[in-house]
């Protein structure tokens, strides 16, 4: 695995560099021969020798034991209090737009992942940003307060407020892409707040230290209820075992894998019928991509997608539901050829058109 992590990084770094030099290799024909040419790079020597001195004997990276150490300095950082830290003048350094590449696209922000909105106050928003932390707002968006900046993860995904209770917010760590190559990031598990976002607690039994959440949703009508899509995007390390749809009965305590297929990426329940939910598998290498329905809060599933793209094809593919219209539902579908179409069905998600 260290191997083909080096071999990544490394290829990125190579992207940057000028045509006149990588033009000079242009002999090496075969990925083979590639491959060999790239582990004589210094910039290869340098990501290898930074792994080796945390790798296990067998080439693993112990994720484990750096989570580990990780939480152990911040329960000290804890234990140290405010006071430890009073002598430290801070300044605030954002969060502000950042010079985007290419150039033109001029001045924006870094990814959001994830964002809920208040149910009954509109100017209460949260967001979750892909290696930023989560902030929120109660007015509006004209200023912002950062929550959880001693949290295990920085990286959130996915977040949803109960909408019966919406002092209760659940936030899922790490960000989900379609076939994104290495340039995405880990989460570690899912945190849950029940009081607006001032202390968090953390959940990873179910879903390991290694997490990619892509949505997560609370049943309208049954708060205990709580559903989770969780994805990668990973090319070169694969896929991970705790990818597909989840459900929790008990207010996100325990969760179970009910769809165990790869590239899960959305998860939504019916606003007004009580039970339905709706969900969207994508991945493009394999013939359960597509929308998936759920009668019973989430305990059984069937499959929902005719008309919509064969299986695999289907890269990744979002939802949404029609609040004044029951039985409509659409779907935009990102899919072989790098085409994107929107689906739309009028009866609950069983035909599709384009």
């Amino acid at each position: 695995m260290i191997n083909r992590i080096c071999l990544a990084i490394s290829l990125i770094v190579l992207i940057a560099l000028p045509a006149a030099l990588t033009a000079q290799h242009k002999r090496a024909q075969s990925k083979a021969e590639y491959a060999e040419w790239v582990k004589t790079r210094k910039a290869y020597k340098r990501v290898q020798w930074f792994n080796e001195q945390r790798q296990n004997p067998d080439g693993t990276i112990p994720v484990d034991i750096y989570w580990a150490e990780r939480d152990r300095v911040i329960r000290e950082q804890r234990a140290l209090g405010k006071a430890a830290l009073s002598h430290i003048e801070w300044q605030t350094v954002g969060p502000h737009g950042v010079n985007a590449l290419p150039a033109h696209w001029g001045v924006t922000s870094g990814r959001v992942r994830g964002l809920a909105i208040h149910p009954q106050d509109p100017e209460t928003v949260y967001i979750g940003v892909a290696a930023g932390g989560i902030w929120k707002t109660t007015n509006g968006g004209a200023s912002w307060t950062s929550l959880g900046d001693n949290l295990e993860s920085l990286t959130f995904g996915a977040i949803a407020i109960d909408p019966q209770n919406p002092q209760t917010v659940f936030a899922g760590t790490g960000e989900a892409r379609f076939n994104f190559k290495t340039v995405i990031y880990d989460g570690k598990g899912l945190f849950k707040s029940t009081d607006g976002g001032a202390t968090w607690t953390e959940i990873t039994t179910a879903f390991g230290t290694r997490t990619h959440f892509a949505a997560l949703a609370v049943a309208p009508n049954a708060p205990n209820v709580v559903y989770a899509a969780l994805a990668s995007g990973y090319t070169y390390l694969g896929n991970l075992n705790n990818e597909g749809i989840w459900r929790s009965g008990d207010g996100g305590s325990t969760w179970n894998q009910v769809i165990p297929i790869n590239d899960a990426f959305d998860i939504v329940p019916h606003p007004t019928r009580s039970g339905e939910v709706f969900a969207a598998i994508g991945g493009g290498d394999n013939d359960s991509s597509g929308v998936w329905f759920s009668s019973d809060f989430g305990q059984t599933w069937t499959q929902r997608s005719s008309g919509l793209p064969d299986s695999p094809k289907i890269h990744r593919i979002q939802l949404a539901l029609s609040p004044d219209a029951p039985n409509t539902v659409y779907a935009i579908v990102f899919s072989a050829g790098d085409q994107t179409r929107i689906f739309k069905s009028t009866d609950n998600a069983i035909s599709w058109s384009q």
